[in-house]
C-alpha cells in the first residue's frame, strides 16, 4: 500500500510505528466504500431484471409509457 499510495515503488521499510487514525480512518474510508459499490451494483442488477415488469406496473397506473428504470437507476448512482 505505501508504493501505491505514497509512490514509492522500491522496497520500503515501513517503521515500527503503529497506525495512525488517518490511516484507519482512509482504511475504513475505503473498505465502506467498496461495500457499498458492491451493494449497488447487486441492487443494479436485479432491478435491470425487472426493467420491463416495472414499466409494465407503471404504465398500468398511470395510462402511459415511459422508460422509468433509467432515471432512478441514475439517481441512486448520484446519491
Amino acid at each position: 500500500l505505501t508504493g501505491i499510495y505514497g509512490c514509492r515503488w522500491k522496497r520500503y521499510q515501513r517503521s515500527h510505528d503503529d497506525t495512525t487514525p488517518w490511516e484507519r480512518l482512509w482504511f475504513l474510508l475505503l473498505t465502506f466504500t467498496f461495500g457499498l459499490t458492491l451493494t449497488w451494483l447487486y441492487f443494479w442488477w436485479e432491478a435491470h431484471n425487472d426493467y420491463d415488469e416495472f414499466n409494465w406496473y407503471l404504465y398500468n397506473r398511470m395510462g402511459y409509457w415511459s422508460d422509468w428504470s433509467v432515471p432512478i437507476l441514475v439517481t441512486t448512482a448520484a446519491a
